[in-house]
């Protein structure tokens, strides 16, 4: 299944559509209305569309970007990054149905929207909610309500739809068939700065490479500087190789610099250069796992 759209209401910087909210043409949907003391409210979602060619949320600090990532997180698994759960202490402080005893506050609410559903993804979230065995589809809305009750509801054609409950036993069971999230660990460094190749060779213990392929970033800026050198003094060192006479000493050194580096790849690594492969290397396991 595909992540198609995230809804998101009372969360942070985030609190309702004032555009639906006030568009007297709009058609509500039954996900947007609040019951309370026999009283129907309508406070729409905002609905941000995933395009599956996103790769990257640009904008301002404090525009929200961190809120919307984590809105997604806690939409499809009810927590974040850090496990930290659904809470009061995330309810917008813009919205009219915030309130200053917390412990009375509502909870945010989410929702999600998910498409091409496979026949055996909708027969397994059949059997753990309340939608009939014979109903079949392709595509249907998450809604995540009170912290961990999941209700989800399916298309019937003319802006109608039919809710069914995700039976309340079975919430862990039933989120770990929609599709996961992951975060890249900022302090981790990304090829640029410790190949991929390098990766490779500490896991494994081989790896089809050349040398110079797995030499971290610091060598190979050295490398590079020891060539500079050598071609400044090549004119020298060809004429003694052609007299057969001993090399110049400055050209020595540099080849049998350019050769140390190149024997031993992690000799004069500095220690934020090994700890920086040795997290990458971590991190890596545990991407394969």
């Amino acid at each position: 299944m595909r992540l198609e759209s995230i809804f998101i209401r009372f969360y942070k910087s985030f609190n309702v559509d004032y555009m639906r909210q006030h568009n007297s043409k709009v058609q509500k949907k039954p996900w947007e209305i609040i019951k309370a003391d026999d009283t129907e409210m309508w406070y729409p979602y905002i609905q941000v569309p995933i395009d599956p060619k996103i790769t990257a949320v640009v904008g301002a600090n404090e525009s929200g970007k961190s809120h919307l990532l984590s809105a997604i997180e806690k939409a499809i698994k009810g927590s974040d990054y850090k496990d930290e759960p659904i809470g009061s202490r995330d309810f917008c402080r813009y919205s009219e149905r915030f309130l200053v005893t917390s412990d009375k506050n509502r909870l945010p609410e989410f929702g999600t929207e998910w498409s091409q559903v496979s026949p055996i993804e909708c027969k397994r979230i059949k059997s753990l909610s309340e939608i009939p065995q014979s109903r079949s589809f392709d595509r249907f809305f998450l809604f995540r309500l009170s912290g961990n009750s999941l209700t989800i509801y399916l298309p019937e054609g003319e802006g109608k739809y039919s809710s069914h409950q995700v039976n309340p036993q079975k919430i862990d069971e039933f989120s770990a068939i929609l599709p996961g999230t992951r975060r890249l660990k900022s302090n981790i460094a990304l090829p640029a700065s410790i190949p991929i190749q390098k990766l490779v060779q500490k896991l494994k213990g081989k790896a089809s490479y050349t040398r110079y392929e797995i030499l971290s970033v610091t060598q190979r800026k050295r490398i590079r500087g020891l060539m500079d050198e050598f071609y400044k003094k090549s004119g020298r060192f060809s004429q003694a190789r052609t007299l057969n006479t001993a090399s110049d000493s400055g050209s020595d050194e540099v080849i049998n610099e350019i050769i140390s580096i190149l024997s031993n790849p992690d000799s004069n690594l500095s220690e934020d250069e090994l700890r920086i492969m040795s997290n990458s290397s971590a991190m890596y396991s545990a991407l394969k796992m």
